[in-house]
């Protein structure tokens, strides 16, 4: 059944980055960023494959990526794709909410143990770039 209340989503400006699962089409990106965009958000989505959160805050090239603004089509990047900064994102789109979807890169699924020091490190460097531009 659908709702007829109003989302609180409707008129913010959102700004989703993700990993691989962000980067191929019928995956995570075109789901997630159709669902937000039905409930009212204007939203930009960008998958990078294989980037860790500490990537957002350079431009770094991928293995993959894609893009998706609004209503627009999804673009699959391919090998061309980089991380854009995310003070370059926030400062071009000015969103109201920053939405990260990152799993598999920061638990390092490929080393042996889990490296809490460089994944605290990254984590924190992201969210304190995006907190010096007053988003949430």
């Amino acid at each position: 059944m659908e709702n007829s209340m109003p989302s609180v989503l409707a008129g913010m400006t959102l700004l989703v980055l993700g990993e691989s699962h962000m980067s191929l089409a019928d995956h995570l990106m075109e789901p997630l960023h159709d669902n937000l965009t039905r409930q009212g958000a204007i939203v930009h989505s960008i998958g990078a494959c294989g980037a860790s959160a500490g990537d957002w805050l350079i431009t770094k090239k991928v293995d993959c990526g894609a893009e998706q603004k609004g209503n627009g089509k999804i673009v699959i990047k391919g090998r061309d794709a980089t991380t854009t900064p995310i003070g370059e994102l926030i400062a071009a789109d000015k969103p109201d909410l920053v939405v990260i979807v990152i799993g598999d890169t920061m638990a390092s699924y490929d080393k042996p143990s889990f490296p809490k020091a460089w994944a605290w490190q990254s984590v924190t460097g992201l969210t304190k770039a995006i907190a010096a531009t007053g988003t949430k």
